[in-house]
């Protein structure tokens, strides 16, 4: 039944988000034990006797098993507050509500069913069991449905409480059924023990979990965390049991009282919320699976009795819908006192839905499961038929309200108006899609710059980016090398000057510089504060930069002083080579190292090359395994950012490969040893790549599925090269600057392009940073030998689900803030949703793309291996003169190259600085600098 459910709550999720799950279960339930029915030959396989064991459960062990977790958590996570504020409008539905429900329900039974032998007690007993919602069916379609946090506490506070009444009149009537006498002050008596002395015992055990809870809540203990966890769950069981068994109160009120103690007083002191509430979560999850799928069984057995006729069938249509009508006439008649009694009162469309919303399930269920058994312990014929048509009108009309009044509730709330977003809702939601849309181009300018790429391919497929089609903030990696050119350029030309104009461009150059990196509106009165944000000689320029006539000016004096030429030129240098980059930290360099270890080996000429002879063995072997678990770390952390896909094999056989160099610290660092084997193979010759071969000769030569399978294979391969090498060479650089910062003597440090060094001190640290280095560099020849191509369509990806997570992270945020609720947050959740898909859908045909090409008989006939295809197809322009001159071939060729290459091409349209700029901004290249300036 698990296995069953996960896979339904799984699709359910992805296609059929409205379909309630409670429903979509019972119904498996009812098919499955349909199925399992079919005679065999007499003998009973597992699966039958299981079913058969599970279907002659004791209705008692249902509820003890179930229905405290289902109850608690459901009360745990209620808001006390508006809880408290319809109280009294959920007591009068669960009290003369419920007693008015029973005594209709009994009379129409009455009436309506032709048998003899059915008391009127035992039309009560009916009546008590269907006049009670179920607590367990209702809260869970309240959550799918997405109903109004009132309206969702009316109802599911009716449905915690008149179990309770319902409880009270079943037991009654049911004993009066066998024949059992009651007087006034016996009925008197179990009606105040029920009433009174559960909610007495419940807040009582609540109170002593509470404080438990309270002496168990050091944030910083894990156990106390399993303590917490583990008191809410006895508390559950606990209560249910001692009110049920032991003290013979109502077990439902008892655990209901508990939990609101809890729920009212323990969050604040609960040790981890999301942990509390994931595993509450999970064991309702289990619950309800576990309960609906044993009440499908009972339901298919109840159906299908020998008792049952088709006029039975006919009879339970009535009873659903008489029941569903006495509902409606009771909250006619109970209308102004609901109206009344609540601050929040209640409107005609509220109990409109309350009618269309009361469903009934488990708890009916094994109430009727428990009458059955008992009837048929008599060993009477007609006591076996009653109790059979009992549990068939309790699991027809339970059936019924799941299977009609469920799925059709969100429909009913959308037509009754009871949810959906008003203006000012809408314009709150507006806001949010432009405040998600400017964090979605930011991080999108960020994700670019941070890997060099100008993803514009994923522009059409994320709706905050499309308008950015055509402008300079689709490509900022071109625009920011474009602006760092001519900064580059106006350096130099600073630099080489003639000193009649010098002056000049050093007051131009210094107003450039503040307006790009500290804006534009600097006033004269700045504040002291802001002048230390801004270099004085920056600011003074800034003001001064068109008063060409205040030459004598003290400002124009600072800003020709040797100081401020030299500031202003140290910081532009400084910042050139960081503007943009690869995104991939290589770490130190090894020559480097290497001379820092024979520095600290006191010049020693093998010091360099067997680092390990001048090292303590147990501690360098301490700092391979620390320097394994900060490498470890930072996977994870690339993992969280999403530079490693989750999914993808590199990023498990990076996590592996750290696993299996731990085991052999004592030696040299050799985690890439485990990589080298895959991202180091001839992609092409691999066994599936003979495999494929072999099929290929016995299929025709027209059918080219296989041959695209292949191709989608071999293309996944080298993307899986690609993460595992990126990936190790980042996580690498990261490790060894963690290790240098931890590690290494502070104060004397030098700064490199992407780290600023303490540096290491002690021979040991160096060498196990070197020992990493040199891993590095190895990995850093093979990733250069990716095809530039393929390195833009991962770099694409790793952009695109950035964008996206940002999204969704913005607006979760919003949520946890109180900003937004769940309701405003499902429109631009479900269109993140579709951009997934959209961004899905376009790796997908990307890939495709690339296998039909690979497979199009141009190229097979060009004498290329496999293993080469992939990457030809991606990085290689010269295709003619490999198609040996075939004009036809060659255009078809260029054709299919095309469409392979256009999804990643820039847009230059929009480009204001020709190249040239860019190629004058070399600082070699003085000539072409003097024209374009």
């Amino acid at each position: 039944a698990i296995a069953m459910g996960t896979l339904t709550q799984h699709l359910l999720s992805r296609f059929a988000p409205a379909v309630p799950y409670t429903m979509a279960v019972l119904l498996e339930g009812f098919l499955l034990d349909l199925l399992a029915s079919v005679n065999n030959e007499g003998r009973l396989n597992s699966m039958q006797q299981s079913l058969k064991m599970w279907a002659d459960i004791d209705g008692h062990l249902v509820l003890y098993a179930f229905l405290p977790a289902l109850l608690f958590g459901d009360v745990m996570s209620l808001n006390v507050h508006v809880f408290e504020k319809v109280f009294w409008q959920a007591l009068l539905l669960a009290g003369p509500g419920v007693v008015m429900g029973a005594g209709a329900t009994a009379v129409f039974v009455k009436w309506l069913l032709p048998y003899d032998d059915w008391s009127f007690s035992l039309c009560m007993t009916l009546g008590s069991v269907l006049a009670a919602t179920d607590p367990v069916a209702v809260v869970a379609l309240l959550k799918a449905v997405g109903a109004s946090a009132t309206l969702t506490m009316q109802i599911t506070g009716e449905s915690l409480l008149n179990d309770g009444s319902a409880m009270v009149l079943f037991t009654i009537f049911f004993d009066v059924a066998r024949d059992k006498t009651y007087s006034a002050s016996d009925v008197v008596e179990f009606f105040a023990r029920m009433v009174f002395v559960s909610p007495i015992l419940g807040f009582a055990i609540g109170a002593i979990a509470t404080y438990w809870m309270s002496r168990a809540s050091s944030l910083h203990s894990e156990s106390d965390t399993l303590v917490q966890l583990a008191i809410t769950l006895c508390t559950a069981y606990l209560a249910f049991f001692l009110g049920e068994s032991t003290v013979k109160t109502s077990g439902i009120l008892t655990t209901v009282a508990a939990g609101l103690v809890l729920a009212y007083r323990v969050w604040p002191f609960v040790v981890s919320h999301d942990a509390l509430e994931n595993v509450w979560h999970a064991v309702e999850y289990l619950g309800n699976t576990l309960i609906f799928a044993l009440a499908g069984v009972l339901t298919r057995r109840a159906t299908f009795s020998n008792a049952i006729r088709p006029r039975e069938y006919y009879y339970c249509l009535v009873l659903y819908l008489g029941v569903v009508l006495i509902r409606g006439v009771m909250l006619v008649l109970l209308y102004l006192p609901l109206k009344n009694l609540s601050a929040y009162g209640v409107s005609p469309r509220d109990c409109a839905f309350m009618v269309w919303g009361g469903l009934r399930g488990a708890v009916g269920l094994a109430l009727a499961l428990f009458v059955k058994q008992i009837l048929h312990s008599n060993t009477n014929d007609r006591d076996e038929e009653r109790g059979d048509r009992f549990l068939f009108y309790v699991a027809g009309i339970a059936l019924l309200t799941l299977v009609i009044n469920a799925p059709t509730s969100g429909f009913v709330l959308k037509t009754l108006r009871l949810i959906g977003i008003d203006k000012e809702e809408f314009a709150l939601v507006e806001s949010v899609r432009q405040r998600v849309t400017a964090a979605a181009r930011k991080e999108y300018r960020r994700a670019c710059l941070r890997f060099d790429h100008d993803a514009v391919d994923i522009l059409d497929h994320v709706d905050a980016l499309r308008e950015l089609r055509g402008t300079r903030e689709a490509t900022p990696v071109r625009s920011t090398k474009q602006q760092f050119a001519s900064k580059k350029l106006l350096y130099h030309k600073v630099k080489f000057a003639h000193a009649s104009i010098r002056r000049q461009l050093k007051r131009g150059f210094a107003a450039f510089y503040v307006a790009a990196h500290y804006g534009t509106g600097l006033p004269a009165s700045s504040s002291s504060s802001e002048r230390r944000t801004v270099p004085r000689s920056f600011s003074v320029a800034l003001l001064h930069a068109d008063d060409d006539e205040n030459d004598d000016d003290e400002a124009i004096a600072h800003v020709d002083s040797t100081v401020a030429l030299r500031e202003i030129a140290g910081l532009l240098k400084k910042n050139n080579d960081a503007y943009c980059h690869e995104g991939v930290t290589h770490g130190y360099e090894v020559k480097r190292l290497e001379a820092r270890v024979a520095a600290l080996c006191g010049g020693a000429q093998n010091a360099a090359k067997d680092p390990c002879a001048y090292c303590d063995a147990q501690r360098l072997a301490h700092l391979r395994e620390t320097f394994l678990r900060v490498l470890k770390s930072q996977y994870w952390a690339m993992i969280e950012e999403g530079e490693l896909p989750r999914k993808a094999v590199a990023t498990l056989a990076l996590l592996h490969s750290v696993d299996s160099a731990l085991d052999d610290a004592d030696a040299e660092l050799n985690d890439y040893h485990y990589l080298r084997s895959t991202v180091e193979r001839d992609v092409g010759h691999q066994c599936w790549d003979r495999v494929f071969d072999a099929v290929d000769s016995c299929l025709p030569s027209w059918f080219d599925a296989d041959n695209e399978l292949h191709e989608q294979l071999n293309y996944r391969t080298h993307e899986f090269v690609y993460y595992a090498l990126r990936g190790f060479c980042e996580a690498h650089g990261r490790a060894q600057s963690k290790i240098d910062e931890f590690f290494g003597a502070f104060g004397g440090g030098e700064t490199t392009a992407t780290t600023t060094t303490t540096f290491m001190d002690t021979v040991e640290e160096v060498t196990v940073v070197l020992e990493s280095a040199r891993q590095v560099q190895i990995a850093a020849v093979c990733l250069d030998a990716v095809a530039p191509k393929l390195k833009e369509s991962v770099k694409s990806n790793i952009i695109a689900d950035s964008v996206i997570e940002v999204q969704h992270e913005t607006i979760h945020a919003l949520i946890t803030q109180g900003i937004l609720t769940p309701v405003e947050a499902e429109a631009v959740l479900e269109e993140l949703k579709v951009q997934e898909a959209r961004v899905k859908a376009m790796r997908a045909a990307r890939i495709r793309l690339v296998a039909q090409a690979a497979v199009d008989e141009t190229f097979q006939r060009s004498h290329r291996t496999r293993g080469h295809v992939i990457k030809t197809l991606v990085d290689d322009d010269d295709i003619e003169q490999r198609l040996g001159g075939d004009a036809a071939e060659v255009k078809r060729a260029k054709k299919l190259a095309h469409q392979v290459l256009s999804q990643s091409q820039l847009n230059v349209a929009s480009s204001s600085v020709s190249d040239d700029t860019i190629v004058a901004a070399t600082p070699t290249a003085e000539a072409k600098e003097e024209s374009v300036l």
